[in-house]
């Protein structure tokens, strides 16, 4: 029998499935993932771990664009 936790609820359920899908959406892959909010946009940045010098270049370059 489950305990009768927050996360077991249809309604909980239903946010996590629609949270993953926008991280999908957004092209989220797996872990340490990074995406930039441009208003309703949710570009990539980068998968996996990068060097500082990497994901500053890549911010800006999306901001730029």
């Amino acid at each position: 029998m489950k305990p009768p936790l927050l996360w077991y609820s249809d309604g909980a359920r239903a946010g996590i499935r629609a949270h993953f899908r926008q991280a999908r959406q957004a092209g989220v892959r797996g872990f340490r993932a990074l995406i930039l909010q441009q208003g309703t946009q949710l570009p990539p940045i980068g998968n996996g771990w990068q060097p500082l010098d990497a994901v500053r270049a890549a911010i800006e370059a999306r901001l730029a664009a």
